[in-house]
């Protein structure tokens, strides 16, 4: 049974209760991979991520010649055809990207 108070109660006998409100925005980047269609990587198999050499430098925001030093490297997966040089964006170094 709930009882209410009287009329001559004092507000310095509430208990204010004090509430936090947290906010979280998430963002997605969309990135279009039109230039990767029917394309596979031939070391981890991953489908439609091979990307043109030129737009893995716009991706990671590294030049073109440090694509192809990795290329050169072997630190990335990588495809040439007579189409050109395609890079394997899951085989991108992680702390690189920045999308």
């Amino acid at each position: 049974m709930i009882k209410s108070l009287p009329k001559d109660a004092s507000f310095s006998m509430m208990r204010l209760r004090k509430i936090t409100i947290t906010a979280v925005r998430e963002r997605t980047v969309v990135v279009n991979l039109g230039h990767s269609v029917g394309r596979v990587c031939p070391k981890c198999l991953a489908g439609n991520q091979m990307v043109t050499a030129t737009m893995a430098a716009n991706i990671s925001k590294h030049s073109l010649r440090t694509i192809c030093r990795w290329v050169e490297a072997e630190q990335v997966h990588y495809l040439e055809d007579p189409d050109g040089l395609f890079i394997c964006l899951s085989s991108m170094p992680r702390l690189e990207l920045q999308a």
